[in-house]
């Protein structure tokens, strides 16, 4: 059986937002480019455009994106909420239809360049073991396998 890399608390606090995030990093991670606002702003309402540009800069951001995008930094949303020109708490109504968050995850991943896991892949990141990591830091190895996957934009079906 293979053994666990991360406790529980620490899967579920690399599962959420973090629970700071500087001034000096929501303008540099949660800016919109210009081609980036043209993208969001196909889409229809501003609860969508919302909720939209939230999961690219969060996927881009953290790697991932929190299945409850309400959970994300109140500083996060006024943020973006005020680079398209919408009221933050518009962002209660996104997602009220579940295919519409999973179509727009989908358009980001796709946006960003990311692309399903392949089987080698898939092997390479579940072989890792407490017993193979050594004298090596578990939690340092399985940040650095995230960042890995991350740079070569590999998602799993999780």
């Amino acid at each position: 059986m293979p053994g666990r890399i991360l406790t529980e608390s620490e899967r579920e606090r690399l599962e959420q937002f973090p629970a700071e995030i500087t001034s000096e990093d929501v303008v540099t991670y949660f800016t919109l480019s210009a081609s980036e606002l043209e993208l969001v702003r196909t889409h229809r309402g501003n609860h969508n455009r919302l909720g939209f540009a939230l999961q690219l800069l969060i996927l881009r951001y953290l790697g991932f994106c929190p299945d409850e995008l309400t959970t994300a930094p109140a500083t996060v949303v006024a943020y973006v909420a005020e680079q398209l020109g919408v009221m933050p708490d518009v962002l209660a109504a996104y997602g009220e239809r579940t295919q519409t968050r999973t179509d727009h995850f989908l358009e980001v991943q796709a946006y960003l360049g990311f692309r399903r896991a392949g089987l080698r892949e898939l092997r390479t990141l579940s072989g890792l073991s407490p017993g193979r990591l050594n004298t090596i830091s578990q939690h340092y190895c399985c940040r650095w396998q995230v960042k890995n996957s991350m740079l070569r934009r590999l998602y799993a079906q999780g």
